[in-house]
């Protein structure tokens, strides 16, 4: 794992020189990201995948053209690989496509709702994935459950939890992962305790609302002056207590998840408030696959550079300089606020601060 990390920080530095020949240089990427299918057993309030899932079952990307991504994201340079869905353990070929990838010696991580991880696969997923990451939206079953759209997902998500903390073979190879939002902020703490006892570290995001990536957060979901002031006393007290979930990653990066943390309230309150406080470099440094193989930067923008079954993956890469100079220009429009970019892109941004603020200042006087 070291040797990834350490590869990944050089590609870091390289990649500093391609933004600033405003992409002339190619990049290069160290994560991608693969919906492997949009098939769900559970029908969560904030999300559409489950939906969408009948309507594409039949285009997803069968073995040969999983096998054939995986090693063309190899060649390009790629050291860790993600996966979600839907429910990624769905599809058979997930446990076997992460078993190609650590044999490639490429780290994987699991997103999941932890429903289907049982006494009879756990060794397996343990064996195949460096990280397995459970959503737990409540400790509260019925709170869980309402969030998940079926009853009993709370219960099942446990037993997997504790199933696979069990078997895990190091420190952190666990964790949960939270939609943080005005419907459950007043447990976050609780949680938080929760699942230190279980030795398992939580991660919050915040609930988004964007439709184009099959998110989706109703009126119910603004939260109120009272709310605001609430969240950003809950938050406070939550980084008092945080542990970080990846031991490999430096002081410095923690300290970057903590101002990750602390902005909740502000993009929960308006998203566009967070617009442009720092470089995104989504599409620079990682890149998001779909089920039917189209690729995008990132999960939060979803505009198709490509799709795999017309094109190599490398090829698609190299013709995605326009979007780059887009998504890291101080004018773009996408907000998110995502764990999977924002944490590493505002880490990223700190050699560019001045320049950031300097734009920033441009910008309001125009405006103004």
């Amino acid at each position: 794992m070291l040797k990834s990390v350490s590869a990944a920080m050089l590609k870091c530095i390289y990649n500093f020189s391609s933004y600033a020949s405003k992409f002339k240089i190619d990049p290069k990427p160290v994560a991608m990201h693969i919906e492997i299918t949009y098939r769900c057993n559970l029908k969560c309030v904030f999300c559409d995948r489950w939906k969408v899932a009948p309507k594409i079952w039949s285009q997803e990307l069968d073995w040969s053209e999983l096998e054939s991504l995986l090693f063309q994201a190899k060649k390009l340079g790629i050291k860790f690989l993600a996966f979600s869905g839907g429910e990624p353990l769905l599809r058979e070929e997930t446990i076997k496509l992460a078993n190609l990838a650590k044999k490639l010696g490429i780290f994987t991580f699991l997103n999941t709702n932890g429903t289907l991880i049982n006494e009879d696969n756990v060794k397996t997923i343990i064996k195949n994935f460096d990280q397995v990451i459970v959503s737990i939206d409540s400790i509260n079953p019925k709170l869980h459950d309402f969030f998940r759209g079926v009853k009993g997902t709370f219960k099942k998500a446990l037993k997997a939890i504790k199933l696979l903390v069990e078997n895990s073979k190091r420190k952190n190879q666990v964790a949960v992962q939270t939609v943080f939002s005005n419907k459950n902020y007043q447990e976050i703490l609780h949680m938080q305790e929760f699942f230190k006892k279980l030795k398992v570290p939580l991660f919050i995001q915040p609930i988004h609302n964007i439709p184009s990536s099959l998110y989706k957060a109703d009126d119910s979901f603004k939260i109120s002056k009272k709310e605001y002031i609430e969240i950003k006393r809950t938050v406070r007290s939550f980084l008092k207590n945080f542990t970080f979930c990846d031991p490999y990653i430096n002081i410095a990066y923690k300290t970057i998840y903590k101002r990750y943390f602390e902005k909740f309230p502000e993009f929960l309150k308006n998203p566009n408030n967070l617009n442009n406080h720092f470089i995104c470099f989504a599409g620079s440094f990682s890149f998001l696959i779909d089920p039917v193989g189209n690729v995008f930067p990132c999960d939060g923008l979803r505009i198709p550079q490509g799709n795999i079954r017309e094109k190599p993956l490398t090829k698609i890469w190299r013709e995605m300089r326009n979007i780059r100079k887009k998504i890291s220009s101080i004018k773009r429009s996408c907000s998110c606020w995502l764990l999977c970019i924002t944490p590493f892109s505002m880490m990223l941004s700190i050699p560019f601060k001045p320049f950031l603020y300097i734009k920033r200042r441009k910008q309001a006087k125009l405006s103004s």
